[in-house]
Parts: structure tokens; C-alpha cells; sequence
């Protein structure tokens, strides 16, 4: 069993370096430069603070690797945060493991889509892209803190969506669609008029 996961993953990494290989040989475009001298941005001071340190400014035309390697783990973290709130979705409706499966190949397939490097390729898309994944990661704790009846989690991705929606307004989506994810998967055994009313408080303390 270890040894086919660890054969499968390999496979995995391998198929998502295929998928993402112009861009990771690419150097950064001038736009990404215009990003990081232009306004302060989520991604001009995460790159000033974080990522200039550590992998040094790239001249133009020059290989920009480690950038490309920082958005490329950046987008996995998304993938393995969308799996996360799948499981929590599906398990009320077609049982935990069919839930877990089906979650790991939506987590597997994110990175390999064609549009995934499109959408990792810019230095202008990483605040989109971390206010998503902060925004999936918030979804995940307050469907597990519902589920279990777990108030930490509850706050906790409070929190988290609040930092989302600071680095992006894209995360204001997710503030509707908790509400929907109240009434859908959480305790779905109770009556509609409760389940509504649940709903229906979501919608006001995390809008």
C-alpha cells in the first residue's frame, strides 16, 4: 500500500512539473516587475519581504525558478485546501469515504487543468490566489466547526476569511456561500425552518 502511494505521488509531481514546465523555464514578465515596484500590493511585499531575500531579483530574460516553484506550491496548497472542504461537503450526503475519494481526485485534477498555470503565471494573480486558498482553509474549519459543534473552528475561520478578504475581494464570495453550506451539510437531519434560521444567522455574522 505505501509503496503504491509513494509510486502514485511520484506519478502525481511528475504529470504537474509536465503541466507547468514553460512556465516554471520562464523569467519573470515585465508586468511582474511593473507588480513589484509599482503599489504595495499583497504581492509586492510578500515579494519584497519573503521572496527577494530568498531567491534575489531575477534579471529580464534571466530564469526565474524559484518564483515560478514559490506560485506552482502555492496553487498545491489550494488544491489539497479545496480538498479539505469537499470532504466536509459531500460526507453529509454520500458518506465519508466515497467523500475522501472523490475530494482527493478534485485535489489532483486543480493542478493539472489547463488554465492552472494561466492562472499561477502572473505576480499580479498571487493575492487572488492566497486570498482563495485562505478563503477554502476558512470554509473548511467553519463546515468542521458546525459539523462537530465546535466553536474554535467556527471563530477561527471567521478570522481567516476576514484575512481574505483583506488580501482580495474575491473572497467576499465566500461569505454567501457559507450561508448555502449551513443549510446544505451541516446537521442536515433537523427541520428546514431550523436549518433556515441557521442559514440565515450564518449569512449575517460571516456577510
Amino acid at each position: 500500500m505505501r509503496a503504491a502511494f509513494v509510486l502514485g505521488f511520484l506519478a502525481f509531481l511528475a504529470l504537474v512539473v509536465f503541466a507547468h514546465a514553460p512556465l516554471l523555464g520562464a523569467g519573470l514578465f515585465a508586468w511582474d516587475y511593473a507588480e513589484l515596484f509599482g503599489e504595495r500590493s499583497l504581492a509586492s511585499l510578500w515579494s519584497t519581504l519573503v521572496s527577494v531575500p530568498l531567491f534575489g531579483l531575477p534579471a529580464p530574460g534571466a530564469n526565474a525558478l524559484a518564483w515560478r516553484l514559490e506560485s506552482l506550491l502555492l496553487l498545491l496548497a489550494l488544491a489539497a485546501a479545496a480538498r479539505l472542504v469537499l470532504v466536509r461537503v459531500l460526507e453529509p450526503w454520500i458518506g465519508l469515504q466515497p467523500a475522501r475519494a472523490a475530494a482527493l481526485v478534485a485535489a489532483i485534477l486543480l493542478p493539472l487543468h489547463p488554465a492552472a498555470p494561466v492562472a499561477c503565471a502572473e505576480l499580479a494573480g498571487l493575492p487572488e490566489l492566497f486570498a482563495l486558498l485562505l478563503a477554502l482553509l476558512a470554509t473548511a474549519l467553519f463546515l468542521r466547526g458546525r459539523q462537530t459543534e465546535n466553536d474554535a473552528f467556527t471563530s477561527a475561520s471567521l478570522v481567516l476569511l476576514v484575512l481574505a478578504s483583506a488580501a482580495s475581494a474575491v473572497a467576499l464570495l465566500f461569505s454567501a456561500g457559507l450561508a448555502s453550506l449551513e443549510y446544505a451539510c451541516v446537521r442536515r437531519h433537523r427541520k428546514r425552518a431550523l436549518r433556515l434560521r441557521t442559514a440565515a444567522t450564518t449569512a449575517l455574522v460571516f456577510g
